[in-house]
């Protein structure tokens, strides 16, 4: 009889331990969760889409940083052509809302929306002048991000004589 209690409290024991080890693994993956969720719904809010409902209620790290790549993939190799199909990205690259629309005209009268565009050592689509940095100022999104570090620290001046 006393090897059968023993037996019945190990299996209990057991069984509160697994819950335990459960609830710390799912605790644990909280923070991983709360963060692709965040990064995911700011990649929709780039899109001018809200999260998928399903998405919103998901437990899934998974699946949401399935959504964060695919979504990114459409930002980065967005489809079309000109200026408008880079709006996307300059939104993830931090530009604000209310300097969006001149954006676009800068863009669209630098480069045309062409980031492969370059004329007289200006590279990309701001045509960022290639002494300014050393990194590819070819690729879209470091073209848009010192892009707007520069913007945040003189303005529209460096794009004054074309963004007219």
């Amino acid at each position: 009889m006393e090897h059968v209690r023993r037996v019945v409290v190990l299996v209990v024991l057991a069984a509160l331990a697994g819950t335990c080890l459960a609830s710390v693994a799912e605790a644990k993956d909280r923070p991983a969760l709360k963060q692709a969720r965040k990064h995911a719904t700011t990649h929709a809010r780039c899109l001018g889409r809200s999260l998928p409902t399903r998405l919103q209620e998901t437990d899934s790290v998974n699946a949401l940083r399935r959504y964060i790549n695919r979504t990114w993939r459409q930002m980065r190799y967005p489809k079309g052509t000109g200026a408008d199909r880079w709006i996307p990205l300059a939104r993830h690259a931090g530009w604000p809302e209310s300097a969006i629309p001149m954006l676009r005209k800068v863009i669209k009268r630098e480069s045309g929306g062409n980031p492969r565009c370059s004329y007289c050592g200006h590279l990309g689509l701001l045509q960022i002048a290639r002494y300014h940095t050393a990194v590819d100022l070819f690729n879209p999104n470091t073209n848009l991000r010192y892009g707007y570090l520069m913007w945040r620290r003189l303005g529209w001046a460096p794009w004054a004589a074309t963004a007219w």
